[in-house]
C-alpha cells in the first residue's frame, strides 16, 4: 500500500537521480513492476524504505516509473503522446512505439520505448545542441548541464550515466542505457554521438 505522506517527501530530482530511498531490487525477470496488470506508479511508491530520499543511490525502474507518471501528469497527457508532441515530431522521428502500458494506462517511464538507431542519435545530438533542433527549442539550453551533474552517485545524473572524469576532472562522456545493451553515448567536448543497439 502506498504511504502517500512518505511519497510527498520525494522530489522529481530524487527519482531522476535514482535516489528515492526505496529498497526496490532491479529484477526485470521477476518484478511485478513489469507486469501490465500492475499499476506501476502505485507499485513503485509502495516499496519498503531503505533510506531517506536523496541519500542512497539504487538503480531502479520503479524510480523511472515515478518520473514517467510525474511528467505525464504535468504535461496533461499520457507519456507517449507528450513524447510525440514534444520530441518525436519536432525531430522528425516517425518509426517508434512504446510498449507495455500498465493497468492504469500509464506508459512505463524506464522501458518499453522502441526507436531506430538514427533516432537514438538524434536524441544525443539534441543534447550537444543544448536542446535546439532546426531553430526549434525542445528544452532549455541549460538542461544538459543539469542532467549530467552528478547526483547521489558520482556516476549518475538525471537518468544519464556519467563517464569516468578525464585529466581535467570533468567527464568526457555520458550515456543513456536501455534494454539489452542499447545505449546512446554523448561526447560533448568532441561533438560526437554514438548509438549501440545490441
Amino acid at each position: 500500500e502506498v504511504d502517500w505522506e512518505r511519497a510527498s517527501t520525494l522530489t522529481l530530482r530524487n527519482v531522476m537521480n535514482m535516489a528515492s530511498g526505496f529498497a526496490y531490487a532491479h529484477s526485470p525477470s521477476v518484478s511485478p513492476l513489469y507486469d501490465t496488470r500492475t499499476n506501476g506508479f502505485n507499485y513503485a511508491l509502495s516499496q519498503e524504505i531503505a533510506a531517506r530520499p536523496g541519500e542512497r543511490f539504487n538503480y531502479s525502474d520503479a524510480d523511472a516509473s515515478v518520473t514517467g507518471a510525474v511528467v505525464a501528469s504535468v504535461a496533461g497527457e499520457d507519456l507517449y503522446a507528450f513524447a510525440r508532441r514534444a520530441l518525436f515530431d519536432p525531430l522528425q522521428m516517425f518509426n517508434h512505439d512504446w510498449w507495455l502500458r500498465d493497468s492504469a494506462g500509464r506508459y512505463p517511464g524506464g522501458w518499453g520505448l522502441r526507436m531506430r538507431p538514427m533516432d537514438m542519435l538524434k536524441v544525443g545530438q539534441l543534447y550537444i545542441q543544448n536542446g535546439a533542433w532546426n531553430n526549434y527549442k525542445v528544452f532549455h539550453p541549460g538542461y544538459p548541464t543539469l542532467a549530467w551533474a552528478k547526483g547521489v552517485s558520482p556516476r549518475y545524473g538525471l537518468h544519464w550515466w556519467i563517464g569516468v572524469p578525464d585529466k581535467t576532472g570533468r567527464s568526457s562522456h555520458f550515456w543513456a542505457e536501455g534494454f539489452k545493451g542499447q545505449r546512446i553515448y554523448v561526447f560533448p567536448s568532441l561533438g560526437i554521438v554514438a548509438a549501440i543497439v545490441s
